[in-house]
Protein backbone atom coordinates (compact mmCIF):
# COMPACT_ATOMS: atom_id res chain seq x y z
CA UNK A 1 0.00 0.00 0.00
CA UNK A 2 1.38 3.40 -1.05
CA UNK A 3 0.19 6.26 0.73
CA UNK A 4 0.66 10.19 1.42
CA UNK A 5 3.20 11.29 3.94
CA UNK A 6 -0.07 12.73 5.55
CA UNK A 7 -1.78 8.84 5.02
CA UNK A 8 1.14 7.60 6.31
CA UNK A 9 1.22 9.78 9.63
CA UNK A 10 -2.45 9.64 10.34
CA UNK A 11 -2.41 5.63 10.00
CA UNK A 12 0.29 5.70 12.86
CA UNK A 13 -1.07 7.92 14.52
CA UNK A 14 -3.87 4.94 15.52
CA UNK A 15 -3.89 3.26 18.63
CA UNK A 16 -5.02 0.10 16.17
CA UNK A 17 -1.67 0.39 14.33
CA UNK A 18 0.45 1.61 17.08
CA UNK A 19 0.22 0.97 20.70
CA UNK A 20 3.42 3.38 21.79
CA UNK A 21 1.19 6.77 22.92
CA UNK A 22 4.70 9.22 22.37
CA UNK A 23 5.07 7.63 18.83
CA UNK A 24 1.01 8.17 18.20
CA UNK A 25 1.38 11.81 19.25
CA UNK A 26 4.45 12.13 16.84
CA UNK A 27 2.50 10.93 14.13
CA UNK A 28 -0.55 13.17 14.69
CA UNK A 29 1.67 16.25 14.91
CA UNK A 30 3.63 14.90 11.68
CA UNK A 31 0.36 15.08 10.34
CA UNK A 32 -0.96 18.38 11.13
CA UNK A 33 2.08 19.60 9.81
CA UNK A 34 1.22 17.85 6.21
CA UNK A 35 -1.78 19.50 6.83
CA UNK A 36 -0.56 23.26 7.30
CA UNK A 37 1.99 22.51 4.28
CA UNK A 38 -1.05 21.70 1.94
CA UNK A 39 -2.57 24.81 3.24
CA UNK A 40 -0.29 26.93 2.79
CA UNK A 41 1.30 25.30 -0.68
CA UNK A 42 -2.20 25.49 -1.82
CA UNK A 43 -2.46 29.48 -1.61
CA UNK A 44 -6.53 29.23 -0.33
CA UNK A 45 -5.83 30.65 3.18
CA UNK A 46 -3.97 33.34 3.75
CA UNK A 47 -1.12 33.62 6.76
CA UNK A 48 2.33 32.05 7.02
CA UNK A 49 4.04 29.35 8.64
CA UNK A 50 4.44 30.70 11.80
CA UNK A 51 0.86 31.63 12.17
CA UNK A 52 -0.04 28.02 11.45
CA UNK A 53 2.79 26.50 13.15
CA UNK A 54 1.60 27.70 16.71
CA UNK A 55 -1.85 25.79 15.95
CA UNK A 56 -0.03 22.17 15.57
CA UNK A 57 -0.84 21.12 18.99
CA UNK A 58 -4.67 21.61 18.09
CA UNK A 59 -4.53 20.23 14.95
CA UNK A 60 -3.28 16.91 16.63
CA UNK A 61 -5.24 16.84 19.33
CA UNK A 62 -8.20 16.80 16.73
CA UNK A 63 -6.39 14.21 14.81
CA UNK A 64 -6.13 12.16 17.92
CA UNK A 65 -9.52 12.57 19.39
CA UNK A 66 -10.87 11.76 15.51
CA UNK A 67 -9.02 8.70 15.58
CA UNK A 68 -10.32 7.64 18.87
CA UNK A 69 -14.40 7.75 17.63
CA UNK A 70 -13.00 5.58 14.26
Amino acid sequence: MSLSPLGHAIFYASESQNDNASSRRAYAVAAAAELVAAKLNGGSVSGNARDYSEHLSAIADSIQEALKKA
